[in-house]
Parts: C-alpha cells; structure tokens; sequence
C-alpha cells in the first residue's frame, strides 16, 4: 500500500469539492476573472511539500507532509502556520494514503507507520498506535481506527489514548464512519458493507458480494459506497441503513 508521491500545490479546487466552503467559492470565482484565458480557479494553497493529507473545518485547511501538521485559511488569504511537528522518520516511505480527520478540537492522522493526534490549535503531538492505518471515525468520546493488515478495528479513547480492541477478523478495511452508536465500514476483501456498535459488539453485514467497495457516505436514511475498485464493474451504489 504505501508508495512516494509528490503533490507540488494544494489547490483550494479541491477544498470547494470537499467540503462546499464559502469563502472558497468566493475566492474561486474572484481568480476566475481573465477572458480568453485558461480557467484559471485552482488557487495554489502551499507548494514544494510532499503533502500526504488535507481536511477542511470552519474556513481552514488542516494538512500533513512527512514532518509536521499545518493549517492555513481555506482561501488562500493568509500564511501558512506550522500547528505542530509529527516526528515522523523523513527518510521513511511516503504514503498517498494517509488521512487526515477532524474533530471539534483535534486533528487526527492515519499514515502507514501509525496514528497521530494533535489540537487542531496547535500543541504536543501523540502517537496512538499502530500501523498501516486506512480509517479513521470519531465519536465524543473515542476516535476508532483501523489497521489494514491486522483485519482489525480499535478504539483509542480520546482523553488517555488508551487503546482497545473493537472488533477483529476482518479483511481489508478502506473507509468507516461513526453515526450515532454505530460503526459504518466497507471491506474491500471481505467484499461487504457492515455496521459494528461503537461500543463493541457483533458485524452485521448490509450488502455481501460487492465488488471490491471503498469510499462510505451516510445520510440519515441510506448507506452509499463506491464499488469496483481495479475492476471492470464501478460504480456507485446505496441502500437504506436498516
């Protein structure tokens, strides 16, 4: 799974995508201001990193490299601040895989040597545990994250960190969300889209037979997901949460 990549600019683009901001938009629409000219709304965020992770909250972007976590206004009108450093090894293999995830107060990341937490203000970083993370969900209380190669889901309580694990047996996780007292995850190997308590408890498995699925969104009625990664068979696909 983990392989170098290079991203050379973060592109406010993507942030509108992602998360609909405003200011955004509003920024987007300003840069977009030259007739006969190539479309020129990607506004360059930062450059020159090797960036492995990006989230937005409350007109912010929150990103990652190797070595440290940043933010910076979502439009692009103000300087980079440098929230904290990880403490990764820099020489180690570069991940495009890992992730990045808010909550009210903490950034956490996901990346092939572990999970990290730092206060979104700024502060000591916290290495949890683990390695190869390949998702990551909050509740109030807990963030849960999963370990690809472990087949397994743990939970971290926010306060010690202390670890636990949720449920175990599993194959190879790629996406989760928490909604209420319920884990939503799919399982590229296992083929399945399932739901565990975020407590702890037994799988129930919503939709078998997939092909290969990734990339979970919920409402409060229905369950999406995108089926047939390296297949001949993508596509989207939803059903009510049950």
């Amino acid at each position: 799974m983990p392989h170098r990549t290079s991203i050379l600019a973060l592109a406010a683009l993507a942030l509108t995508v992602a998360s609909g901001c405003d200011e955004v938009k509003e920024a987007l629409d300003a840069n977009n201001d030259q007739p006969g000219e190539a479309d020129t709304r990607a506004l360059p965020l930062d450059e020159g990193k090797d960036f492995t992770a990006i989230a937005t909250a409350d007109g912010t972007a929150y990103y990652a490299d190797r070595s440290n976590f940043y933010s910076q206004p979502a439009a692009g009108d103000g300087a980079r601040v440098t929230l904290a450093a990880i403490g990764r090894d820099t020489g180690s293999v570069y991940s495009a895989d890992d992730i990045l995830h808010l909550d009210a107060t903490s950034i956490y990341l996901g990346a092939d040597d572990g999970l990290y937490v730092t206060p979104r203000a700024g502060g000591a970083v916290r290495h949890v545990a683990g390695t190869d993370v390949s998702g990551i969900a909050t509740t109030d209380d807990a963030v849960i994250f999963t370990q690809e190669s472990e087949g397994a889901i743990y939970r971290a309580d926010k306060e010690t960190l202390t670890v636990t694990e949720l449920v175990s047996g599993l194959g190879a996780i790629r996406h989760m969300v928490a909604s209420g007292d319920t884990l939503f995850f799919v399982d590229a190997e296992r083929a399945t889209v399932s739901s565990v308590p975020v407590a702890g408890g037994a799988v129930t498995d919503l939709a078998t037979g997939q092909a290969r699925p990734s990339l979970l969104a919920l409402n409060t009625t229905h369950i999406f997901w995108y089926n047939g990664v390296n297949s001949d068979n993508e596509a989207l696909e939803g059903q009510e949460r049950g």
